[in-house]
């Protein structure tokens, strides 16, 4: 966590209606005196020079009487890969495995919710399943609790991993 000394600029809160002043009367600001430190919403960024992966600029979050933190780049900004934007695309997808609306990486893939238990439950009480037909059962969000043999193989094959 870094501390980001105030600028010039003037900078109000919601919650206060007077400005933060940028300097002591000595001239340098102090980072452990939070008069000396901007207060910003979670949605600004302030820039930082050598920041990697988000076009120099961080997220800065307001925090405790004035101090504030900033965050790593990784996953933050407001580009392609910014967490809402990976949100989105999530949100888009089908399940490899009963084609539900995904909900994140589960076992090393990205599946349902209801794949990411079934296959969980399965490996945690090392079950057995058998198949009651020929090995090849269809397998969708309609039918996916009829053949649990089926529904596992494909888990597998499809590259969830048993961790």
């Amino acid at each position: 966590m870094m501390y980001v000394p105030h600028s010039t600029e003037h900078v109000g809160d919601a919650s206060s209606s007077s400005s933060v002043a940028s300097t002591s009367g000595s001239g340098s600001t102090s980072p452990s005196s939070p008069t000396h430190l901007r207060r910003l919403s979670v949605a600004n960024t302030e820039p930082m020079a050598g920041s990697v992966g988000s076009g120099g600029h961080l997220p800065t979050h307001a925090i405790d009487a004035g101090v504030m933190v900033v965050q790593s780049p990784v996953g933050s900004g407001s580009g392609p890969n910014s967490a809402a934007a990976r949100m989105q695309s999530i949100e888009s997808e089908d399940c490899p495995i009963c084609e539900d609306r995904v909900s994140g990486y589960h076992y090393g893939l990205l599946t349902c919710e209801s794949c990411k238990g079934f296959f969980k439950r399965t490996v945690q009480n090392k079950k057995q399943y058998q198949c009651t037909a020929d090995r090849q059962c269809h397998v969708d969000k309609s039918n996916r609790k009829r053949c649990p043999h089926c529904r596992f193989q494909k888990c597998i094959a499809r590259g969830m991993k048993v961790e």
